[in-house]
């Protein structure tokens, strides 16, 4: 014998349980929000009390110059600190790996003035990088190109970029999740003046340890 299909709950217990789902999700995401802030707060608490420490006090050190604008972490401010030691001579950057260009370690020197290269594979990250950058796109002072960066092709990219023709190229920012090393090792045709590279800190020094390519 056929099953009946269940009977549709009636429009007054159906309108009930929709409110109180919406007001669980509402309840949800405010948690949400505070745990992310109190784990922001913890983590600067913790960051403040390692960088009390005498050692990260010494000349040259770069800890305590860390901050974020839009960088992942304390990259913007380590690399202000780095290029107020060793000067800028193209104001340029290369960047691959920059997501939807909202957290990346150039878009702070693209905001003041210097200009470059993002290089970005997935195609729903680079409509959203034309939408919001649009301006220095417009301008020149950015070059997207919508492509996977590896080994084979690293070289190429850049060369036919703009960036190619500024001359020394101040900046390269790596963060492709799994093959940067190799990709840093085809690189013959620029020598970029400062490197920003991602590594996993779980292998420290003196272990030496690379993923297969």
């Amino acid at each position: 014998p056929s099953i009946p299909a269940p009977a549709a709950p009636p429009a007054p217990e159906f309108a009930e349980l929709a409110r109180h789902v919406g007001e669980l999700e509402r309840t949800l995401g405010r948690l949400y929000q505070i745990a992310c802030l109190r784990l922001d707060m913890h983590t600067a608490q913790e960051v403040r009390a390692l960088l009390a420490d005498p050692r990260y006090g010494a000349p040259g050190r770069l800890e305590r110059n860390g901050w974020k604008v839009w960088s992942q972490n304390d990259e913007d401010g380590i690399l202000e600190e780095i290029f107020r030691r060793v000067g800028a001579v193209s104001r340029t950057f290369v960047e691959f790996g920059v997501s939807e260009g909202r957290e990346c370690n150039t878009l702070k020197l693209l905001v003041e003035g210097w200009s470059g290269l993002w290089m970005e594979s997935l195609p729903r990250h680079c409509e959203q990088l034309r939408r919001i950058h649009a301006n220095p796109l417009a301008e020149g002072r950015l070059e997207l190109l919508q492509t996977a960066v590896d080994a084979e092709n690293i070289d190429r990219l850049i060369a036919g970029a703009r960036v190619a023709a500024a001359g020394e190229l101040d900046l390269l920012s790596i963060d492709i999740d799994g093959n940067d090393y190799y990709v840093l090792k085809a690189l013959r045709g620029v020598r970029p003046r400062v490197l920003v590279i991602e590594f996993n800190g779980k292998f420290p020094p003196p272990m030496d340890v690379v993923p297969p390519y």
